[in-house]
């Protein structure tokens, strides 16, 4: 029975490196193959062509190394939902919930959270002296007036 193709020929790009790099290894090499070519391989030199389970080798390898770690798999089990749960929440907090309060026709945020307070707003100058304030609501529109004139 021959070797395989692919085989042979890296055996014989070997061979044709080694017969470069080094004769005399050549002319041994070819005097044990005169001596040993009647004689049967031994047993425990012997090595048998399995192409498709030596290309599945890794991935069976992959898997016995996942297998032998329980606690691989228990973090994965325990993590993963936490995970799932983490994104629920800061999709749920980005698009808001149902009863989240929203902003009135009246701008009046405040409403919604319960304050009981009226905000207070001031204009301050580089210097750190208050230029201008005011207590209670105040629109947008006179807000930006006052900027305006401070």
């Amino acid at each position: 029975m021959g070797l395989p193709v692919r085989q042979q020929r890296t055996l014989d790009e070997i061979e044709g490196r080694l017969a470069g790099s080094d004769p005399r290894l050549k002319s041994l090499f070819s005097i044990f193959s005169r001596l040993t070519s009647g004689e049967v391989m031994p047993w425990f030199e012997n090595v048998r062509v399995r192409p498709i389970a030596d290309r599945l080798l890794p991935t069976r390898r992959w898997f016995n190394r996942i297998a032998g770690r329980p606690a691989k798999r228990m973090r994965l089990v325990l993590l993963l939902p936490a995970a799932l749960s983490a994104i629920a929440c800061a999709v749920l907090i980005a698009f808001g919930f149902p009863s989240t309060p929203r902003l009135s026709h009246a701008g009046r945020l405040a409403d919604g959270f319960g304050v009981q307070d009226q905000p207070w707003f001031a204009l301050v100058s580089a210097k750190g002296t208050i230029i201008w304030k005011h207590v209670g609501w105040l629109p947008v529109p006179a807000l930006a007036a006052a900027a305006r004139r401070g």
